[in-house]
């Protein structure tokens, strides 16, 4: 055990000391409960790793009944991000449903869909979520390129973490929790683990089609997000989640790096 506690800190710091910043970063295997951290109790800035909070929020909205994945939602120019995705390529007056806006949020990490959930829901409904699950370290702050402000956003010590703040332990709790079907109610949890069931039966060729409609339920396990730097002067530091979940074992992480002076 203390030659893969060498080993790991071996490679970890020489991966790091080739990053011209600051890394802090937590992994976890989830079958043996064995895990490593750097700085992982630190608050750093999420970038779009935040989306997952907001993939989780969508859903408890759904399991409460303020809110239904056949909700239509309505694109207007004003509303396009910059950045990653596609729905900005798109004429204004495009009408997506909920579990679309989710979809696109999660698979190509629309920030256009992600305003658009936003927009719906509500970042206070995300951090509220979060607060139910004892994630309070986690916070979504506002919509991508501004506006949408949560409560949290206007609290002193969340100043200059653009569109969301996290530590690396934490977010790791949140995905581990998404991905044992702790994140939203049993009814949802078990339209999730249906839909995976569902589509391990379909032929090869339907698979993929399905793909899109299962993607809610099983975007925070297969995510893996190296986060594009977003047109946001103000979002300067970087983030980065990843999670892999395979036949012989399961390993969930979170990283986090930012550059300039610790917020």
């Amino acid at each position: 055990m203390q030659n893969e506690q060498c080993n790991l800190d071996f490679l970890a710091t020489n991966k790091i000391a080739q990053f011209d910043g600051r890394v802090s970063l937590f992994a976890k295997n989830l079958d043996t409960g064995a895990a490593y951290g750097i700085g992982e109790d630190t608050r750093v800035t999420t970038a779009s790793t935040i989306k997952t909070a907001i993939m989780v929020g969508a859903h408890a909205e759904v399991a409460a009944g303020r809110a239904q994945w056949s909700d239509p939602l309505t694109m207007a120019d004003s509303m396009k991000a910059s950045g990653s995705g596609v729905l900005m390529e798109l004429d204004g007056g495009l009408v997506v449903t909920l579990r679309g806006a989710v979809n696109l949020m999660m698979a190509v990490s629309d920030n256009t869909a992600t305003n658009l959930v936003l927009d719906h829901i509500g970042a206070d409904s995300v951090n509220r979520q979060l607060d139910s699950m004892g994630i309070a370290e986690v916070r979504s702050l506002r919509r991508v390129g501004g506006g949408g402000e949560s409560a949290a956003f206007h609290a002193p010590e969340n100043a200059g973490f653009g569109i969301g703040v996290a530590t690396p332990r934490a977010m790791v709790r949140l995905l581990e929790m998404s991905h044992r079907g702790e994140a939203v109610g049993p009814a949802e949890s078990a339209a999730r683990n249906h839909a995976r069931a569902e589509r391990r039966e379909l032929p090869p060729e339907q698979q993929d089609r399905r793909e899109a409609e299962c993607q809610p339920h099983r975007a925070a396990e297969h995510r893996v997000e190296a986060d594009r730097a977003l047109e946001d002067a103000r979002d300067l530091p970087v983030g980065a989640a990843e999670q892999v979940d395979d036949l012989d074992r399961r390993a969930i992480g979170a990283a986090c790096a930012a550059r300039g002076e610790p917020h």
